[in-house]
């Protein structure tokens, strides 16, 4: 069965979700939009489609496309608070017998401070760990790690947790870590890693990019508290 323009323009910009927000204040200009998208309708519909018949269907289906409460999330936004940390290092651990035992063993003892800023995520196959730059050689010095070197897969150090502090109501306001995680990939920021809690999320970057991602989410959030009072 050959898809309908309409649903395959539907399909189309559901997938271009990073276009939502400007479609929502009307920023779009649907012709420009039409000619990018063209080839691939042609494609799911299996022969030649007018430009304007395109365009007509953007129109038909974008209040349906942005219906999203989107004043919503810039309403969470405002109340968030963001916090920046320096100094930090990165090991990705094989699972193999007594690794995870052995690095809890070594947060626990760790002095306050430092457990406070240690994350150990346990996969099936490996084991993350975020601790301070001057722990990292004292997971190297693990006996099962130095059983086995292949243990070690990936260490990175000189890296920064950026951490959001959210608001209990973003529980349920979907669209808060696409918004976040957006921001920081228009910068360029790669996040190495992310640790989450029902109102703290923290993303692992370089201490080269940190400052660049806590400029860009406090600037975030200064617009939102003026955004959040207009009606969009």
């Amino acid at each position: 069965m050959v898809a309908s323009v309409s649903d395959v323009v539907i399909e189309l910009l559901e997938s271009m979700y990073y276009l939502k927000p400007a479609m929502r204040l009307d920023l779009i200009n649907y012709s420009a939009l039409a000619r990018v998208i063209k080839p691939f309708v042609e494609e799911k519909t299996g022969g030649k489609v007018e430009l304007e018949t395109i365009v007509m269907a953007i129109r038909r289906n974008v209040r349906f496309l942005t219906s999203e409460a989107y004043p919503s999330v810039l309403a969470i936004m405002k109340d968030t608070k963001v916090e920046l940390r320096t100094g930090f290092a990165f090991v990705k651990l094989k699972r193999r017998l007594g690794v995870y035992e052995q690095v809890m063993d070594l947060v626990k003892n760790l002095n306050a401070e430092e457990a406070e800023n240690s994350y150990v995520i346990q996969r099936v196959n490996e084991i993350s760990v975020i601790i301070p730059e001057d722990v990292l050689v004292q997971i190297e010095h693990l006996p099962a790690v130095k059983k086995d070197k292949n243990t070690v897969v990936d260490k990175r150090g000189e890296l920064a947790v950026v951490t959001i502090n959210l608001p209990d109501e973003s529980l349920d306001v979907p669209g808060i870590y696409a918004l976040i995680a957006t921001q920081l990939a228009d910068l360029g920021v790669s996040i190495l890693n992310t640790v989450g809690s029902f109102t703290r999320v923290s993303f692992l970057v370089t201490e080269d990019d940190a400052p660049l991602a806590y400029e860009k989410l406090s600037k975030l959030i200064r617009e939102s508290k003026k955004l959040a009072a207009i009606s969009l």
